[in-house]
């Protein structure tokens, strides 16, 4: 502009510095007002107030479901291979058997959630069992409940009208022994 002409270093420096402050002061108390009405508007945090604001499923609105064996999904690229699958197939919740996964986890990814209940008698146990769950994440908001039970055993609760129960079990094959065969079934009623 050369109607105020040249600035120095010094005097440009000034005026940044200037600026910085300024703009820092507002953020400052943007952030308050903010804090105030956030706090003023949120009531105490209740197990009840969180069920209530679980999204439910409406009536006629399409939910796809799949069971698989995965038989593992500790190899390089088998995750990804699952999500373009269920992306293909349209398939928004899967349930999966075993996954030799030994651990319950949770483990977030760009499109799909996947949970994982495994063996946690012992800490680096291998297990040719373990039963998981992948969830689109758009769909995360309508769960009310997901609970590892054991290597063979857990459900996810969904929100809805009634909430759906999915129970996913990998049971044992006929070379077990009777007695862990039984205390599978105790486990599931």
């Amino acid at each position: 502009n050369t109607k105020r002409g040249l600035r120095s270093k010094e005097a440009v420096e000034v005026r940044r510095a200037k600026r910085s402050l300024k703009r820092n002061e507002a953020r400052k108390s943007n952030r308050k007002t903010k804090h105030k009405a956030h706090v003023a508007q949120e009531p105490v945090q209740t197990l009840q107030h969180n069920v209530a604001n679980i999204k439910r499923l409406t009536y006629g609105q399409d939910v796809a479901f799949a069971t698989v064996n995965i038989r593992g999904v500790k190899k390089q690229g088998k995750r990804e291979a699952v999500e373009i699958w269920m992306k293909r197939n349209n398939v928004h919740i899967l349930l999966l058997q075993e996954t030799h996964i030994n651990t319950n986890t949770k483990e977030k990814r760009a499109g799909y959630t996947w949970f994982f209940s495994g063996n946690t008698r012992k800490e680096g146990d291998h297990t040719n069992a373990g039963v998981g769950v992948v969830i689109k994440n758009a769909y995360l908001n309508y769960i009310e409940d997901i609970e590892p039970i054991s290597d063979r055993l857990m459900y996810v609760s969904l929100g809805y009208t009634m909430p759906i129960t999915l129970i996913n079990v990998y049971m044992c094959t006929a070379s077990y022994d009777t007695a862990e065969k039984e205390a599978l079934y105790k486990e599931i009623t």
